[in-house]
């Protein structure tokens, strides 16, 4: 049984460069939330320039769960930059990344 106290979930806020790879070339974390809501709303609202004028295709909000090691992400919600509306967008996880988890957590 999950201890309560140890279910304290938090929605961190990746954003990936993958130009010229086929791999993640370079991801961070520019945000950590404890509200799923507030995490879209800011990649939403590309908070503090978040895709680095465009550079960064991906977000992904994750969620996981704090006091844990090596914490899996139970949620993950992909957005790519749209550089004709310079706004991320919702969209379905790429295929090669389709069991690549925890991008927030590094």
């Amino acid at each position: 049984m999950k201890n309560p106290e140890q279910e304290v979930p938090v929605y961190s806020v990746a954003v990936l460069d993958v130009r010229d790879t086929d791999c993640p070339g370079y991801w961070r974390t520019p945000a950590v939330f404890s509200r799923l809501d507030l995490a879209i709303q800011a990649v939403r609202d590309n908070e503090m320039d978040i895709s680095e004028g465009g550079s960064n295709q991906y977000a992904i909000v994750e969620k996981t769960y704090l006091n844990q090691v090596y914490p899996q992400a139970e949620e993950r919600y992909w957005f790519e930059w749209n550089s004709t509306e310079e706004e991320y967008v919702e969209s379905q996880i790429p295929p090669k990344y389709a069991l690549v988890y925890s991008f927030g957590i590094g």
